[in-house]
């Protein structure tokens, strides 16, 4: 294949949080074939077709610390902390992933409006939408979807003459609001495909990325695996391996009310690496001695401890998502990373998977939760 390009344009320059640091995730890069479609993508056996990100890894340092205690981990070097809040609206489908609190509140004070644009960083409006798709349909036809999530985005056409062409409205691109050069986007941003092996129980999990809606090369992918019988997941952005730690397996009826997105050291063995369980306990026993995951440096976490059962303005919090950035956090959907943009997408899949299973969590919104408090009503 031909050399992939870095065809990203920013969508404008932040402002008042200085130079962004270089993501840890390149600029998305697109598909080497410029006739890439979903569909090609979705029947590759192996997604070969398209770019994975895990070539070398870019703007990552060694994490302080682990080489003094005989670790390699090139956790990246972070500079502050975004809350993500995951919230849905009644009556509404899916469910949405704000940028950061502050918007979320001016969200509810707009009265849930998506068609005003008030300031330059497009305070008020979701990141991510999430809708889950019909299970029924998913097991009829293997290439369906089992969710997917369109991306709110802040477009400055005074900087980006390919804007007409990049964010052309269609059904997957529409504008929501307007001021001045300034412009608000809703679009399809990533499909969630499921594969199940049913000989060795792997667990294979394909986030299927747009860029933006240009004609051309607007196609990557990353992977996330697990297995049926065993607990986490693992991700790879370039060659940076990750864990989602402390996920329930996809057997288990028992879901989990908060896990954690670990740094794995280098010589750890990865889900994603190995087509069976027992292949990688055999890998996780050569590379002994393994300090313990939890003693890993932590780029995100996930909780529900402060979800809410009682809607408010119309509006329910399910769980809220810590991501950590190397730059200065925007209060808006303007000059998020796409580091955050693709894990708070994977955490959206994992708290839709990890709602539907019982929880002990007095915030639970389903299942035998919801019959308690009928109970006792």
């Amino acid at each position: 294949m031909d050399k992939v390009k870095n065809i990203m344009r920013k969508s404008g320059p932040a402002e008042g949080h200085g130079a962004q640091a270089s993501p840890v995730l390149r600029e998305p890069i697109a598909s080497d074939s410029e006739a890439a479609t979903f569909t090609d993508t979705v029947e590759s056996r192996s997604f070969d077709e398209v770019s994975s990100h895990q070539g070398t890894a870019s703007g990552i340092s060694t994490f302080s610390g682990s080489r003094q205690e005989g670790f390699d981990n090139r956790c990246p070097e972070f500079k502050d902390l975004r809350n993500l809040p995951f919230v849905s609206t009644m009556l509404s489908k899916g469910f949405m992933a704000f940028p950061t609190e502050k918007s979320f509140l001016e969200y509810r004070r707009n009265k849930r409006r998506l068609d005003s644009l008030n300031d330059p960083h497009a305070l008020g409006f979701p990141l991510l939408h999430a809708v889950t798709l019909s299970v029924f349909k998913t097991i009829i036809n293997r290439h369906s979807p089992i969710m997917r999530i369109q991306r709110f985005t802040l477009v400055d056409t005074s900087q980006d003459p390919d804007w007409a062409v990049n964010y052309k409205e269609d059904d997957c691109c529409k504008l929501m609001a307007s001021r001045g050069p300034l412009k608000v986007f809703k679009l399809d941003f990533c499909e969630v495909f499921q594969h199940i092996e049913t000989r060795t129980g792997h667990v294979d999990y394909r986030f299927l990325y747009r860029i933006d809606n240009r004609p051309n090369n607007n196609f990557f992918n990353l992977s996330m695996g697990s297995h049926v019988h065993r607990r986490d997941c693992d991700i790879k952005i370039n060659d940076l391996k990750l864990r989602w730690y402390g996920t329930s397996g996809l057997s288990s009826p028992f879901g989990t009310n908060k896990f954690k997105l670990m740094v794995l050291d280098d010589v750890m063995p990865s889900f994603l690496d190995y087509a069976t369980d027992a292949e990688y306990v055999q890998a996780k026993k050569k590379a002994q001695p393994l300090r313990p995951i939890a003693q890993l440096p932590v780029w995100g976490s996930y909780s529900d401890q402060h979800a809410s059962i009682i809607p408010k303005n119309r509006t329910l919090r399910h769980a809220n998502v810590k991501l950590r950035e190397l730059s200065e956090c925007s209060p808006g959907i303007r000059d998020v990373p796409w580091d955050t943009l693709v894990l708070a997408s994977m955490s959206m899949l994992l708290h839709e998977l990890e709602s539907k299973k019982e929880k002990s969590s007095p915030y639970r919104t389903g299942g035998l939760a919801i019959g308690s408090l009928a109970m006792a009503l």
